[in-house]
């Protein structure tokens, strides 16, 4: 229990004498902060009433370092690998809290963190402190931080910014991560629905999930029919990346203009397959991997099979048209000769 004695007006304000036994603290606090403290006097101690004041008065989102006894969180134990981490290298990222309005908080996102803190026997911990007063907001921050699940964050991340018209800047703020975060995992939203859903389920992985959200919706059905490919991450990369080369060809086809171009006949099994999309055989790959200079040449290599690929690409879609398949034909003799074959 605390008692109040009133100072004096300062200007619009009131300087307020706060004592509990033999120690004292005296504040300038707004007339309706004084009101509330006087109402909450016998449940107040010196720590939580000085608290409460900035609560009232403070700033609305702050990171601040908060006494952890004045932390509401449901107490369990954490895995040994997370103490040990904490122990080594604190707590990275601070839990989120809101304030209660008696002087504690109440934890929002953190709770390991938190509990951790409590096992090794912190005081204090850095805490971001919320006072936008929104429960739907603090709920889905709650749901993000609660969740291992990267397509539930997508969905929670775009409900934040459809309902509350918030940037990604902001949500990245509001969730305590980076923006690229942010980014990533909206991309994953371009996924068609199957798709999504195994990536809920966890039956791909992120890095799948974010490779075919780089294609649209018709290639990504592409992808659940083709049973034949055991879909492996190289396969999925290489698939994607045939299928942009083939967007890239489609699109340099409709800008040439050929008198009587004979219409294009696409090897649709050629092109499709994961499987079949041409790569440089093994003895061309032993012969690569043996040079002398392997680490120098790694990004010219992966330049020149870019180059066969593209090429060959052009071959399957420009049928009829000489002038596409001659430059095809020269791409190709370029590649040769920095992807030799042995014979």
């Amino acid at each position: 229990m605390v008692q109040l004695r009133n100072k004096g007006k300062v200007g619009d304000r009131v300087k307020v004498r706060i004592t509990e036994g033999s120690k004292s603290i005296t504040r300038t606090v707004k007339p309706e902060t004084l009101n509330v403290l006087k109402q909450q006097a016998d449940k107040l101690n010196l720590e939580t009433a000085e608290e409460l004041i900035y609560q009232l008065e403070g700033e609305k989102d702050s990171l601040r370092e908060l006494p952890l006894s004045l932390i509401e969180f449901p107490e369990f134990n954490v895995p040994k690998s997370f103490l040990k981490s904490v122990e080594e290298h604190g707590i990275l990222e601070p839990p989120v809290v809101e304030p209660l309005g008696n002087g504690s908080y109440r934890v929002i996102a953190g709770r390991r963190r938190l509990n951790a803190a409590r096992l090794l026997g912190f005081d204090t911990v850095k805490c971001i402190v919320k006072k936008d007063g929104d429960a739907t907001v603090l709920t889905l921050v709650e749901n993000f931080h609660r969740t291992d699940n990267p397509a539930l964050e997508a969905q929670l991340i775009a409900k934040l910014i459809e309902e509350r018209n918030l940037k990604k800047s902001e949500v990245a703020r509001l969730l305590n991560v980076s923006p690229a975060h942010i980014t990533k995992r909206l991309r994953l939203l371009n996924l068609i629905p199957e798709i999504f859903e195994k990536l809920k389920r966890f039956e791909i992985n992120t890095t799948v999930a974010r490779e075919l959200a780089r294609l649209k919706p018709e290639e990504q059905k592409e992808y659940l029919n083709n049973p034949e490919s055991k879909w492996t991450v190289e396969d999925v990369e290489r698939f994607v990346r045939q299928k942009k080369i083939e967007s890239s060809a489609r699109l340099a086809l409709s800008q040439v203009s050929v008198l009587e171009t004979p219409a294009i006949d696409v090897d649709s099994e050629k092109i499709l397959n994961p499987q079949a999309i041409s790569s440089p055989d093994q003895e061309e790959r032993s012969t690569i991997h043996n040079s002398n200079n392997q680490a120098e040449n790694e990004s010219l290599i992966k330049d020149m099979e870019e180059i066969r690929r593209i090429a060959e690409t052009i071959k399957i879609l420009a049928r009829g048209n000489k002038a596409l398949v001659e430059n095809a034909n020269r791409l190709l003799k370029i590649a040769d000769k920095y992807l030799p074959v042995e014979v």
